[in-house]
């Protein structure tokens, strides 16, 4: 498939890397790129074995880079929040964060917190 026809979250620049850009599909996928070509150097793959294919392949709400790691944590239509190992290009956790879609979510400039919002619950 062409892969930017899919994109649903709005991206985010990799603090560790100033040359990669991230951002989100429909799909629960997340895209590691090049900025200078725009190039897709990574498509990595939720990898919840015990999620049926309709909760595993969920729309991506927000994409947030760690500022000091090379982790991306991503917001999902399906309740969760994913844990990305950029080097690695694997999902390394995968937790429910909230009753209802996982709307938004933003890390503390010192990377010790993430904060998450649901709706339309209205919970942080």
């Amino acid at each position: 498939y062409e892969p930017i026809a899919y994109f649903a979250s709005p991206g985010d620049f990799v603090p560790t890397d100033v040359h990669k850009f991230l951002a989100g599909y429909r799909t629960s996928e997340l895209g590691l790129f090049d900025v200078e070509t725009g190039a897709l150097v990574t498509l990595m793959k939720p990898s919840d074995t015990s999620a049926t294919l309709d909760r595993l392949y969920t729309q991506m709400n927000k994409v947030a880079s760690h500022p000091h790691q090379d982790l991306a944590i991503s917001a999902h239509e399906d309740r969760t929040v994913k844990f990305w190992d950029l080097k690695s290009g694997q999902c390394v956790h995968n937790m429910i964060a909230h009753q209802t879609v996982v709307s938004s979510l933003a890390i503390d400039p010192a990377g010790a917190y993430v904060l998450t919002a649901g709706i339309p619950d209205i919970t942080i």
